[in-house]
């Protein structure tokens, strides 16, 4: 008898420990006693389009940016998916970019101009309390060599900058922020280097 009272014990406790686990790490959704909703603008990129003289192919450029963009905010929002999961968050907690961007069309609201926009107003705009804004730079300088420049020493390196943030509106600040840089090396796609840049900005949000 004693050894099944001790048996029910720990598998309470151990059940205790998984539904413990399994809770939201930040609890942020269920400290408001509701639903709430982020949504992710598409990311501002910028390439080499900005350092190339003005012809046809600058247009281009720039338009494969807006594109890299929208391309980007959809795989943080995978991944951002990937540890809502984990946590047992609903889905409506970041609104699907696809309605985001429907959102935003009717507006004309350049991608290229988001950084200028208030995003209390983007945030009214898309119904949610918070927007989550990403920067991706593909021609930022590393800085440990910019000294050996100067002196004619030491090749720049080029890297790859993100600069992600999540704006509280009802706190009228940034929340969160990530900023991070990988060098364009080992023949990797910019492309990918970005992504895994993403990932680890994903696992560092405050869930």
């Amino acid at each position: 008898m004693l050894t099944c009272l001790l048996c029910l014990s720990l598998f309470a406790l151990s059940g205790c420990a998984f539904f413990k686990n399994s809770e939201p790490k930040g609890g942020y959704w269920k400290a408001g006693g509701s639903e709430v909703q982020l949504a992710i603008l598409p990311f501002v990129v910028r390439s080499l389009s900005d350092t190339v003289p003005r012809f046809n192919a600058v247009a281009q450029l720039r338009d494969a940016d807006r594109k890299s963009g929208v391309l980007l905010q959809r795989d943080f929002y995978r991944y951002c998916l990937r540890h809502m999961n984990t946590y047992e968050y609903p889905k409506s907690f970041i609104q699907d970019p696809n309605e985001t961007n429907k959102i935003l069309k009717p507006y004309g609201i350049n991608y290229d101009d988001l950084e200028d926009k208030d995003l209390a107003d983007l945030s009214d705009l898309l119904g949610v309390e918070g927007v989550i804004c990403g920067f991706v730079d593909h021609r930022y300088p590393d800085r440990s060599t910019v000294s050996g420049l100067l002196n004619g020493g030491l090749r720049g390196q080029i890297m790859i900058e993100s600069n992600i943030y999540w704006y509280d509106t009802a706190r009228e600040r940034r929340r969160w922020r990530y900023n991070a840089q990988l060098p364009k090396a080992n023949g990797k796609e910019d492309y990918n280097i970005t992504k895994d840049l993403l990932r680890e900005a994903t696992a560092r949000f405050p869930f």
